[in-house]
């Protein structure tokens, strides 16, 4: 696969996700665990790194942020840890926001929380289900 071909498939990855859930891979495990026999849980393991700013502009100072993708319910739930020894949350929310804006609860809240507020992923899943069933 080339660079390229790479770089579309980690995008289309990102913006068609309709949640993102900061989470490390344990916390990814425990919640499957919960949630596994309620819904449709299909891992996709494979992710990606990506540094998405720098600490006070110096490139010495990376936020690397690892995104992990599954599928619950046929929607896509990007999971995402910052991985780098310097970690700004604020930076990282504000880089979600701006490049992959996605909201919920009808259209009235930010989809991005972390694995303890998960019920709030789950929620967004179950209303886009019912709006395909009411289409």
């Amino acid at each position: 696969m080339k660079k390229d071909e790479r770089y579309y498939e980690q995008e289309e990855k990102l913006k068609s996700s309709i949640f993102f859930v900061e989470a490390n891979f344990f916390e990814v495990l425990t919640l499957w665990e919960k949630h596994k026999d309620e819904y449709l849980w299909e891992t996709g393991r494979l992710g990606f790194c990506q540094v998405i700013g720098y600490i006070s502009g110096h490139k010495s100072k990376p936020v690397n942020v690892s995104f992990m993708f599954d599928k619950i319910n046929n929607e896509r739930i990007c999971f995402f840890e910052v991985v780098s020894r310097y970690n700004d949350s604020e930076m990282v929310e504000n880089w979600l926001n701006k490049h992959y804006p996605k909201k919920w609860d009808n259209n009235s809240r930010i989809a991005i929380t972390n694995a303890m507020n998960f019920h709030h992923a789950i929620q967004a899943i179950e209303e886009k289900v019912s709006k395909r069933k009411n289409k």
